[in-house]
């Protein structure tokens, strides 16, 4: 009797032990927002809409660790994202398509593998006053340019004192060739003290063995109770590079590329290339875009926020004179509390020599305004 209840104590201690050393947290965003748009197609028409919001993608999440001893630590990470007016999934229906890993942390670095951010959007994040925001209006020039998520992701992330290095490689999973479908990218990042600096060089080859590279540069310097926010990026996409878009069987590019549309997938939503946010190249040249971005955050007070930004991409095919997208816009925010906050913003869009192609606009080239009023919740 007496052994049995020391076995009793053992096991009971053992799985408190177990418990208190793993944890898995349930977490989410809510952002939604009414906006009014003007010239949103080529009659001037203007549009409101009680839509996705400004700063964030909604979603829902689990995450866990669990230590597995002597400093190494199992991670995952499921993401959900969804449509607040509607309730619907995001990412073209996907389940988990905001992000689906599993890996390892340890001394020697991060290792995960699944869907992923790719090192290009890590380093434009880093020094864009929103992490990339979620209204095309100001995230749709970064996204496509540098991407977002890509499937079949490898990712290796380490710290070296003030230097962190990632490196990330997706697979194409094309029988017969490694290389189609593929993204490979290595990001180095510095922050020796409040300053930042934040780099990347990503490249991208489709089913043809076309491309499309990105070099990304920029970093972020707090003044007080205001920090500012520099970069640059340079987009290299060969004619006809190709992704699939999302939810249909359409190729963006000149041909429908094998590697993203098969029998066990005709919607094309899960090919290499698929939902990763990057645009097509052009069906008629070679194009360049190089994005400028400059931003500023103001903690006014510790509940009330002040965010401005200007980007401009300027996008050249074939030598023909720059097509310019610029974006300017500005946001108050008031927090009633760390999770819980409302804001207001207005976005202002212009562009010309847009004619087709890469970039062309439903609109006409109008100059397009915003105003949002917002609501954020996060748990």
């Amino acid at each position: 009797m007496k052994k049995t209840l020391i076995a009793l104590a053992v096991l009971g201690s053992a799985a408190g032990h177990a418990s208190a050393q793993s944890n898995v947290t349930l977490y989410g965003v809510f952002d939604t927002a009414f906006r009014n748009s003007t010239n949103v197609n080529a009659n001037g028409d203007s549009q409101l809409q009680l839509n996705a919001g400004l700063i964030q993608g909604s979603r829902w999440g689990v995450r866990g660790t669990e230590d597995l001893g002597g400093g190494m630590k199992a991670i995952f990470d499921l993401q959900s994202g969804f449509n607040p007016t509607t309730g619907t999934s995001g990412q073209q229906g996907q389940l988990f398509g905001r992000q689906a890993w599993v890996g390892l942390d340890a001394g020697f670095g991060k290792l995960t593998f699944g869907r992923q951010f790719g090192v290009a959007f890590d380093a434009f994040g880093a020094f864009d006053p929103y992490g990339i925001g979620n209204a095309s209006a100001i995230s749709a020039p970064q996204l496509d340019v540098v991407g977002a998520r890509f499937n079949n992701t490898a990712k290796y992330q380490k710290k070296f004192g003030a230097v962190a290095l990632n490196l990330a490689y997706s697979l194409g999973e094309t029988v017969g060739n490694t290389s189609t479908g593929s993204t490979a990218g290595v990001g180095v990042d510095f922050a020796p003290g409040s300053f930042t600096l934040n780099s990347a060089y990503q490249q991208s080859t489709d089913v043809n063995s076309r491309k499309s590279a990105v070099y990304v540069f920029g970093g972020t310097y707090p003044i007080g109770s205001v920090k500012l926010y520099a970069g640059y990026t340079h987009n290299t996409r060969d004619q006809g590079f190709a992704t699939c878009a999302g939810n249909n069987a359409t190729s963006l590019g000149a041909t429908v590329p094998a590697a993203c549309v098969s029998g066990s997938n005709p919607n094309g939503i899960n090919g290499a290339l698929s939902n990763t946010n990057l645009a097509p190249g052009s069906t008629i040249g070679n194009g360049k875009t190089d994005l400028y971005l400059l931003g500023a955050m103001v903690d006014v007070t510790s509940q009330f926020q002040l965010v401005a930004a200007y980007m401009q991409n300027n996008t050249r095919i074939n030598g023909a004179p720059d097509a310019r997208h610029r974006t300017a816009y500005a946001v108050a925010d008031y927090y009633f509390t760390k999770r819980t906050d409302v804001y207001f913003s207005v976005d202002h869009t212009s562009a010309s020599n847009f004619t087709g192609g890469y970039d062309s606009f439903a609109n006409g080239n109008r100059p397009t305004t915003g105003i949002m009023l917002g609501v954020r919740h996060r748990f």
